[in-house]
């Protein structure tokens, strides 16, 4: 999934308890601080916080979040067709989740236990950056809610920018 994060943008993000908000920015492939902005209310429409708000969100909010920005995406399920029932995978670890049930073309946007993250392939992204799945500090925390985002077609993701992936696994050396 390509997104537009600035290197101002990520420092920002690396610096607070955030992972909703930029779990959202990486979903709706937009930058941190317009995902930020949204959230601490500067836009119209936007939630409203007091300014000892420091980044944490809850799932209603971060649905919010996603619907703002025009996110497509859906309750996972363990079958493609549009009928199937949602799969209930909560209470299993993230790891089990990668591991057993996510398909690794497929972007999901995870809530485990006190935290957001985006899960593809084996790759997990958080306020740390992209990480593999065996290297990740939340791969024993349990599931409550899981989103698969619907990809944008490939001509608006090539408009995008590098992937973020990509990008900050070049900053570490991985790639």
């Amino acid at each position: 999934m390509a997104i537009k994060l600035t290197i101002d943008d990520w420092e920002f993000a690396q610096k607070r308890p955030c992972c909703g908000v930029l779990a959202t920015a990486v979903a709706a492939q937009t930058t941190f601080k317009e995902a930020w902005a949204y959230f601490l209310g500067i836009q119209p429409g936007a939630i409203r916080y007091s300014g000892r708000w420091k980044g944490g969100l809850t799932l209603a909010e971060i649905e919010a979040g996603l619907k703002n920005f025009g996110v497509q995406y859906r309750e996972f399920r363990w079958d493609d067709a549009e009928h199937a029932p949602p799969a209930d995978v909560a209470g299993k670890s993230l790891r089990w989740f990668i591991c057993c049930a996510a398909n690794p073309a497929t972007t999901y946007f995870v809530i485990t236990t006190g935290h957001a993250q985006i899960v593809q392939g084996s790759m997990i992204m958080d306020q740390k950056g992209p990480t593999k799945l065996g290297d990740y500090w939340g791969g024993n925390k349990k599931i409550k809610h899981v989103w698969q985002i619907i990809e944008a077609p490939q001509a608006a993701l090539d408009t995008l920018g590098l992937p973020l992936f990509d990008y900050v696994l070049q900053q570490k050396g991985v790639k």
